[in-house]
């Protein structure tokens, strides 16, 4: 207890000297201040969230704009387009030929040199005209329903006799005959005639 009280007469000695020493220094202020660390008031609290919570002023959007839109535009040509040119046709015409007969119209069928009615067992003949060119000519026998039965005879001659047994009673015949040039080909369009076996006579035991 005794030491305590030495030292506050020790530090009462020494804050008399620094004073004595001292004299013409200014007092030390009696009262300090500090700033004003108060909570704020409501007034203030609510200006102050104002200003916080204030939404800013929008600013409108400028959408760009856009260039304008290009369109493909042909040129003109550059190149003239010729202008059609009637053609005149100045050439020479040629004379006609001469008007002749073609070698077919005189190639027919011979009625007067052909059968056409016969009886059982007699052999019809087909004739026909002759015509310049031709080297050979092809002779057909078929039925009158198109049935074909021969079409393999050539002969250089004007007619041809057929073999009586290739036909029967009750049925129609078509004989046809075109001729062919040295080479083979067909000249002219077909000839013909009919040929038409008979009923056989009463009594001929046919």
């Amino acid at each position: 207890m005794a030491t305590n009280r030495h030292i506050m007469i020790q530090l009462i000695v020494i804050v008399f000297l620094v004073a004595a020493c001292g004299g013409d220094s200014e007092p030390l202020p009696t009262e300090v201040e500090f700033p004003d660390q108060s909570s704020p008031t409501e007034t203030e609290a609510v200006e102050a969230q104002a200003e916080i919570t204030e939404e800013p002023t929008s600013t409108p959007v400028i959408n760009p704009t856009l260039p304008p839109t290009w369109t493909n535009t042909p040129e003109p040509s550059e190149t003239p387009i010729p202008t059609a040119t009637e053609i005149v046709d100045t050439a020479t015409p040629l004379p006609e030929p001469e008007t002749v007969a073609s070698v077919c119209d005189a190639f027919a069928a011979d009625p007067e040199g052909s059968t056409r009615e016969f009886l059982p067992g007699e052999a019809p003949v087909a004739s026909w005209t002759s015509i310049e060119g031709a080297e050979l000519y092809r002779v057909f026998l078929s039925t009158r329903s198109g049935t074909l039965i021969r079409d393999d005879i050539y002969t250089a001659e004007t007619t041809f006799t057929f073999d009586p047994n290739s036909f029967e009673f009750g049925e129609f015949y078509i004989w046809a005959v075109w001729p062919l040039d040295a080479i083979g080909d067909q000249m002219c369009f077909e000839r013909g005639g009919e040929l038409i076996p008979q009923r056989p006579p009463v009594g001929s035991g046919g």
